[in-house]
């Protein structure tokens, strides 16, 4: 019995996924930290700036928190009178993304230089981009419309998107992003960290209430940015036809920004009583504010979400928000979970406000409807939502199973698909009946009758598998007697396994000396296969079952190449072990030089298929030409650490090399004249 070892050749190379925010956003860290905790990522986080003039954060926050991160190299610039915009100039971005050499890049948002830099880095280097954006359609400025254009190709051209809710969501499919490319992750907050936070200040909200001076007052709470965009005056105006009314109330406004004098300036001209501006006191202590309020409004003209409302309701409040607040669409459900009110009209808001605090039974009601709504949207799902983009970007439509059966436990299925060649699955069948020591195990057949190719066949097979495990031999192919069980053993450490293909004489042909010296040490170069390419063939292949649910099966469009195309996504997804075994041993037997010749052709059309539907990864240079001379004149370096081409005479080194210019040579014709083809 062969015992395993860890191979030395296994390649686990974990996927370098980087994330690259704007501005240090302190309600984005726990995000960050569950992030860098996912399996078989290299997660880092990069920051364009520091920080911006309207964003009073702690900078030392980040230190609580455990992720990879660093600042760019670059400078802020701050536009806008009555609200600041930052732009991000970041001049080293490129140079550094190349010294990464990332495999995703999501990109936080577009309203930086440095958001198209990265993306035109990708689209060179192969990287998957990923775009977030909880911009909505509702933002409307002269910067949206002159950038629309610019915008709709980065939505267009990027891997996946990431929609910060329902509106956003809409916005992408306006500016022409597939449906099928987006994933919604909500913006959410702790929601038990406010929850307790809140509780814990309760107790003291007596005390609170007699420091501020507003005794037993029903409280409107406000708390953001002090800017135009958030509609503060609206609320002050609201707030004094309440007073009118002589309801007994007092309005918080919490916040910094430059529209406090203005505020300030209002309430002194209306003599508008019991309405208090207070400064930001940071997001901790500000729960003790939460704690004696009554109700919550955002009054914002313009917002793209509003985390304050996941605060607020995660603290027990009910809410009153704008019919502009992108939150609004997800978060609530009208007079169930809060209310909303039409943007711009006071007596709407009045009335909004006066129904939740003129009714006390109506307000606990709501207060316990809006933290069981909250509850539903918690950092869990945003982090799946994440997680599930970069999968995505790394499963194709074309290649998504569906199996019919569930997976049986230490159980192999054999996947074999046939071709005209009834003589050659007699003899792979035969090898398969006397394995030894083998698990469990079933055989698929599936004849290509239609000529639809072998990757569309071993698809259809797989999808009526049960096994846990996967194996794959064609037809003509026979596994050595100890193949199931050495792959079995290989699967229990690793996700995708091959070995060597040894070559048999098939007695109905003649082979000459050239065919047998190419087949023996070319063809099948498995091991080299494996180092520069990181594939196997798929006559000598295992794998398992979850690999394929998560990264899709091979590209049915696929005549030629499939399993390159498939070892290239496993490779690069980065959550799977490969593996080369030398004891993983099937035969297959030497082709005549003709059939070498047709199989250089099927693989030219499988290589211009690969450049033709991934661009990115399998796109070569005008220039090609060149390496593949070099290539072809220049025996593999590997061939000369074999004690057995050592052995070779100079007339068969000088036969080998000639047969390999050759075949080499009609591969490079023979894929430029399908590329001429395809481009008519």
């Amino acid at each position: 019995m062969i015992e395993y070892s860890r191979p030395s050749f296994a390649k686990h190379c974990p996927m370098k996924v980087i994330l690259i925010q704007g501005l240090l956003a302190p309600y984005r860290y726990p995000l960050f930290e569950e992030l860098a905790k996912t399996a078989d990522w290299e997660f880092e986080v990069w920051f364009m700036g520091r920080e911006v003039k309207n964003r009073i954060w702690n900078k030392e926050a980040i230190t609580e928190y455990r992720f990879n991160h660093r600042f760019l190299d670059g400078i802020t610039l701050n536009f806008g009178l009555k609200d600041t915009y930052p732009f991000w100039l970041n001049f080293s971005i490129y140079s550094d993304l190349v010294k990464a050499k990332p495999d995703v890049v999501i990109m936080m948002g577009w309203d930086s230089l440095s958001s198209f830099l990265i993306h035109l880095y990708c689209h060179f280097s192969g990287a998957k981009f990923i775009l977030y954006s909880d911009s909505t359609p509702l933002e409307k400025s002269w910067r949206r419309t002159v950038t629309k254009p610019l915008i709709s190709l980065h939505v267009k051209t990027a891997d996946a998107l990431i929609a910060g809710g329902s509106r956003s969501r809409t916005y992408l499919e306006n500016l022409g992003a597939a449906k099928n490319s987006i994933f919604v992750s909500f913006n959410t907050v702790d929601v038990e960290k406010y929850q307790k936070r809140t509780h814990s200040f309760r107790k003291f909200s007596r005390q609170t209430r007699k420091e501020l001076g507003i005794g037993n007052k029903k409280i409107i709470l406000y708390y953001g940015q002090l800017i135009e965009r958030k509609g503060v005056d609206l609320l002050l105006a609201a707030f004094n036809e309440l007073k009118k009314a002589n309801h007994n109330v007092a309005l918080l406004l919490i916040g910094d920004g430059p529209f406090r004098e203005k505020l300030t300036e209002i309430i002194i001209k209306q003599g508008i009583d019991d309405a208090l501006l207070l400064p930001n006191p940071g997001d901790e202590a500000v729960c003790q504010y939460y704690a004696i309020t009554n109700v919550f409004v955002l009054p914002s003209r313009e917002e793209v979400w509003g985390l304050v409302v996941n605060e607020a309701m995660a603290a027990g409040l009910p809410v009153v928000v704008s019919d502009q607040v992108g939150c609004s669409a997800d978060l609530i459900i009208e007079n169930f979970s809060g209310y909303t009110f039409e943007s711009e009209n006071i007596v709407d808001l009045s009335k909004k406000i006066e129904t939740v605090i003129s009714n006390n039974p109506l307000r606990q009601l709501i207060s316990l409807r809006a933290f069981e709504r909250i509850k539903l949207f918690s950092p869990r799902l945003t982090i799946k939502k994440f997680r599930e983009a970069v999968e995505s970007t790394f499963t194709l439509p074309d290649t998504q199973l569906h199996f019919l059966q569930p997976a049986k436990s230490n159980f192999i299925s054999v996947i074999i698909p046939v071709y005209q060649d009834t003589e050659g699955l007699r003899r792979t069948l035969l090898s398969l009946k006397q394995q030894q020591d083998a698990p469990d195990f079933e055989v698929i057949i599936e004849n290509d009758y239609e000529g639809v190719g072998s990757y569309q066949t071993r698809n259809k097979a797989l999808e009526r598998s049960q096994g846990k495990h996967l194996a794959f031999i064609d037809a003509g192919t026979t596994a050595s007697p100890n193949w199931l069980r050495t792959g079995s053993q290989n699967l229990q450490h690793s996700d995708y396994v091959g070995g060597p293909i040894a070559r048999t004489s098939d007695q109905l042909f003649s082979i000459s000396k050239s065919a047998k010296l190419f087949g023996k040490y070319r063809e099948f170069a498995v091991e080299e296969f494996f180092d520069d390419a990181h594939f196997f063939p798929t006559t000598n292949l295992f794998t398992k079952r979850n690999v394929i649910e998560k990264v899709g099966g091979f590209d049915s469009r696929l005549r030629s190449s499939g399993d390159l195309e498939f070892g290239d996504r496993i490779y690069r997804s980065g959550f799977c072990i490969q593996h080369y075994d030398p004891h993983l041993i099937v035969s297959h037997p030497f082709r005549t030089y003709r059939q070498l010749v047709e199989k250089q052709k099927r693989l030219a059309s499988g290589s211009s298929d690969l450049k033709r539907y991934y661009p990115k990864r399998f796109g070569n240079s005008r220039f090609e030409f060149v390496p593949k001379i070099i290539r072809a004149l220049l025996p593999p370096l590997w061939l000369l650490k074999k004690k057995s081409y050592q052995t070779l005479s100079w007339t068969e080194k000088y036969i080998l090399f000639f047969t390999t210019y050759h075949l080499s040579f009609i591969h490079y014709l023979s894929t430029k004249q399908y590329d001429q083809l395809r481009e008519r």
